[in-house]
């Protein structure tokens, strides 16, 4: 083998290269060290403080979540012997306090007594934030996880522009920096913040207007980094993962609508948020002023739809209002058949929520997202055979708790 030879103009470059590194380094602790005296600590963006939001830490020889940037602990269950499932999510997962009935792994854990459930939702947490702590799973000895996320990818892209990774090393380095004032100052001239465009408005159970085709632009890279974070989550949890893509209520009205046109706005905002009457009619209207194809109109006669019992058609409308809104709160339906596209590609077990049941009651949520006591006992019904089989648990012997 040809033994290579540095000559002394190579060596140059790579002292050079050296020194040059060196002095970015001292130059950011001056800045940092200077900006931290004068200033305080600075905020994280929010994006970073959502990834932020579940670590692992070890106290009185136990590990604890330690879940936001206020420090809190909460403690997980010793291991007892039995196998051991962490449920990774949002808020949709967590629903604090952990022990209530609208918390879907407390009906997994009744549905499976046979197995020990942890519940690892954090909410406002983001695929990123959850693959930065797959790789600190291995101190739990979990035997398996499911995975019920995305909704907080497109909700955060709104709320205050995420900026997301796409591998382990640049989310380890988003860590690092998240705490200066560097970071901070840099990621204000560069990252772009869909919520600048959208003008937000805050009225509860009101369409969110704008006239910006920003954040359903940015909904396609969203997607693309969610499935690319999902990929480094399923290399470091090192344990078989049950994907579950998350679902929405579709009883709800969309968030956005994209016109600026006082018209259409006061007719909109007029109209029902849920399970209205009359839909056809009130699309129809709807359509006069503010064009055919937007996702409120859609969202109507889905309603129209649902109420005739053609489920099929009403199915259609509501997959072309989730794609037709332009302020991205939940997972788009193209999220969801790409997140089970990479199960299927990963050879890993997937539970389809609306595959097994594609419209679900008003009643099995609470609100847009998060479930009622029904709802979430009902995703738990649905994935327990899939995570039975997955752990190879013999066929259950048992009813379910009630």
């Amino acid at each position: 083998m040809e033994e290579r030879v540095y000559s002394s103009e190579d060596r140059g470059v790579r002292r050079r290269a050296a020194w040059a590194l060196l002095t970015v380094l001292m130059l950011f602790g001056v800045v940092e060290a200077t900006l931290r005296l004068a200033i305080g600590p600075p905020p994280l963006p929010s994006g970073v403080a959502r990834t932020q939001t579940l670590r692992l830490v070890q106290v009185a020889g136990g590990w604890v979540a330690k879940r936001g940037v206020d420090g809190q602990l909460r403690s997980f269950p010793k291991d007892i012997g039995l196998p051991r499932v962490g449920v990774l999510g949002g808020s949709s997962v967590m629903e604090a306090p952990i022990d209530k009935p609208e918390n879907f792994p407390v009906w997994l854990q009744r549905a499976l007594p046979e197995v020990q459930v942890l519940n690892l939702g954090s909410p406002g947490a983001s695929s990123s934030g959850l693959a930065l702590l797959a790789g600190e799973l291995s101190v739990l000895n979990l035997d398996a996880v499911v995975v019920y996320t995305g909704h907080n990818d497109f909700g955060n892209l709104l709320m205050g522009g995420e900026l997301d990774t796409s591998a382990r090393w640049q989310i380890r380095a988003q860590q690092f920096l998240a705490g200066s004032w560097v970071h901070a100052g840099l990621r204000r001239l560069v990252v772009r913040e869909p919520v600048f465009a959208l003008h937000l408005n805050t009225r509860e159970d009101r369409l969110v207007f704008t006239q910006s085709d920003q954040a359903q632009l940015e909904q396609g890279l969203a997607t693309e980094r969610l499935i690319t974070n999902l990929k480094v989550l399923a290399q470091d949890s090192s344990v078989p993962v049950l994907w579950v893509p998350p679902i929405s209520n579709l009883h709800h009205a969309p968030q956005g609508l994209r016109s600026g046109d006082p018209d259409c706005m006061k007719m909109a905002a007029n109209m029902p948020r849920r399970r209205p009457e009359r839909g056809e009619q009130r699309a129809r209207e709807l359509a006069k002023v503010c064009g055919v194809d937007t996702a409120l109109g859609h969202w109507l006669r889905a309603h129209a739809a649902v109420a005739r019992g053609d489920q099929a058609q009403a199915l259609s409308h509501f997959k072309a209002s989730l794609a037709l809104d332009p302020a991205p709160l939940r997972m788009p339906l193209s999220a969801r058949q790409a997140e089970l596209a990479l199960a299927a590609e990963l050879g890993q077990s997937a539970v389809d929520l609306w595959g097994e049941q594609p419209i679900w009651p008003a009643t099995h949520f609470r609100d847009t997202l998060h479930f009622s006591s029904s709802g979430a006992q009902r995703v738990a019904e649905l994935i327990a055979p899939d995570l039975r089989a997955l752990l190879d648990l013999p066929a259950e012997t048992q009813e379910r708790q009630p």
